[in-house]
């Protein structure tokens, strides 16, 4: 999986990233209780707007009254890893699930980009932190954490017009204070990635957690440690 940005979905991310939402805490413990009807775990299907289309989504709602903590999912570029697996896993530890399309991707229409994945990410966020919106799905709109996967194939020229912004030691200054989990994989692209943790931690980020696993850019043969290795930096998430 390739690394994310908080509110920035761009083509140069590599390997798996997890950047925390300036509130987000820990899951609450995991109960045997049998939680009641109207707050078992579910599934809640929307289409959330993002400038003038609809994008598919879906919502892996945890057992429990809440508020969850919540997490966004974001699958490769342009799409070929969803991740669910990951989704049900981080439910069952506690939290909201938000899985969406891009815009142009996986039946939701319009046109894919870049620079549409950033705005559409945004309107994904903007559309969990709504109040009804939050109580429907009884998650904590300040607790919201974005994890997202996955390099660009094509798309070269939009990469090569915004190099400057989009490149991780831009994004450093704005990061700095979040904290962060970096995974990644044998797929050329680790150097990068461990770059940019090392400039993390140069400019002061204290909360940066780097983990390699030897296996391919879709974790194939590593979906479990890879599961475990998120639910656990989930889970240390400071209250």
């Amino acid at each position: 999986m390739h690394t994310l940005r908080v509110a920035l979905v761009v083509g140069l991310l590599a390997s798996l990233g997890c950047v925390a939402g300036p509130q987000a805490t820990a899951a609450p413990a995991a109960t045997s209780a049998r939680p009641g009807v109207g707050n078992r775990a579910s599934m809640e299907t929307m289409q959330i707007p993002s400038h003038g289309e609809l994008m598919n989504a879906l919502v892996y709602v945890a057992a429990g009254a809440g508020p969850h903590p919540a997490v966004i999912l974001l699958h490769g570029f342009p799409g070929n890893e969803r991740n669910l697996d990951l989704a049900q896993d981080i439910r069952r530890a506690g939290w909201d699930v938000l899985y969406f399309n891009y815009r142009g991707s996986w039946g939701t229409p319009g046109d894919f980009s870049f620079s549409h994945g950033i705005e559409d990410t945004a309107a994904a966020l903007a559309y969990l932190r709504q109040p009804a919106i939050a109580k429907k799905l009884r998650l904590d709109p300040s607790r919201i954490v974005l994890i997202g996967h996955s390099t660009p194939d094509g798309l070269a020229r939009e990469v090569a017009v915004h190099a400057a912004h989009w490149a991780f030691p831009a994004q450093v200054p704005a990061l700095k204070d979040r904290t962060v989990l970096v995974v990644t994989a044998d797929d050329g692209l680790t150097g990068m990635n461990d770059a940019f943790a090392a400039a993390l931690r140069k400019a002061g980020d204290a909360h940066v957690t780097t983990q390699h696993f030897a296996t391919d850019h879709a974790y194939s043969d590593k979906r479990i440690e890879l599961s475990q290795t998120v639910l656990a930096w989930l889970a240390g998430l400071s209250k």
